[in-house]
């Protein structure tokens, strides 16, 4: 479960193998907020694999063949192996963040991406990266007990975790999804098609509406489920937005003498998605939520 590259220039030449994730040596947690080790997480998720349905399936093969065991020498990993070890890392690629930033890369035989940082310091860079991946609030026992809520050495955390999940939300524009890449390296899985498709349907995002709290996204998503893929990004966007806003309130509303009651953002009362669809065209229009 690794992969090595070597590029000329790089700051971070890899010139071993990395040793795969799944295998004994990495037979330990980095903090304390795991008690399952990448091995026995991997186990778990290939016993769900073996079990996958059809739709499960198809999103991640194109296909409907079952899974095999991963061959012991790492040479002889096919494009599927490779598909089902993306898909573990998909959905654990938030802890993934946070372990590497404590030094599981060198455990894997990567270069250390941290050298130079206290652990402290590594700590709160990979729990900010792995908070995105899980409720906002979930990680806040974590952060009094090693850091401060709303105050550590002039970084702000809860800030910073806020502002990284709408940004991953926030990035809707076809430049995330290159056709020119595409072409060069055709997207095989068909969830990646599809997530390929609808950043490509969009056309422009603005805050210029005549509602000066509403984001404006011109799109032209080319079937009816690409339509429906968009409005659930959009829905997930507003929901983002919405969780985060109630957190700072609770976190820093009542920081005025300190000034950090002013932290915040610009609070989208409203969606509103322009769907081209010939003339004349057809608006639809997210209510407030807020």
């Amino acid at each position: 479960m690794a992969s090595g590259a070597s590029r000329k220039g790089s700051p971070h030449r890899i010139t071993t193998r990395p040793k795969p994730l799944h295998r004994p040596e990495s037979n330990r947690t980095e903090t304390a907020l795991d008690n399952v080790s990448w091995p026995s997480l991997w186990n778990s998720f290939f016993e769900e694999a073996k079990r996958f349905n059809q739709k499960n399936l198809e999103g991640i093969f194109g296909d409907t063949k079952g899974v095999n065991e991963l061959p012991g020498n790492i040479n002889e990993y096919t494009d599927r192996h490779r598909r089902l070890i993306g898909e573990f890392l998909r959905r654990n690629h938030p802890r993934l963040a946070h372990d590497l930033a404590l030094g599981l890369d060198v455990t894997l035989g990567l270069p250390n991406l941290m050298a130079g940082f206290k652990t402290e310091e590594c700590d709160l860079v990979g729990l900010i990266a792995r908070s995105h991946g899980d409720p906002l609030r979930k990680h806040f026992k974590y952060i009094e007990a090693k850091f401060d809520l709303r105050d550590f050495n002039r970084t702000h955390i809860v800030f910073l975790m806020a502002m990284l999940r709408i940004a991953d939300y926030a990035q809707l524009q076809a430049s995330r999804a290159p056709p020119l890449r595409a072409l060069v390296h055709p997207v095989e899985s068909p969830i990646s098609r599809q997530e390929w498709r609808v950043h490509a349907s969009i056309k422009n995002i603005t805050r210029t509406h005549d509602d000066p709290f509403a984001i404006f996204i011109d799109a032209n998503p080319l079937s009816v489920s690409d339509y429906l893929r968009l409005n659930e990004w959009l829905d997930g966007l507003q929901s983002e937005i919405d969780n985060c806003w109630a957190v700072f309130g609770e976190v820093y509303g009542r920081q005025t003498e300190n000034g950090l009651s002013n932290l915040g953002f610009f609070s989208a009362s409203s969606t509103v998605l322009f769907i081209r669809e010939g003339t004349p065209a057809r608006i639809y229009s997210r209510e407030n939520k807020i």
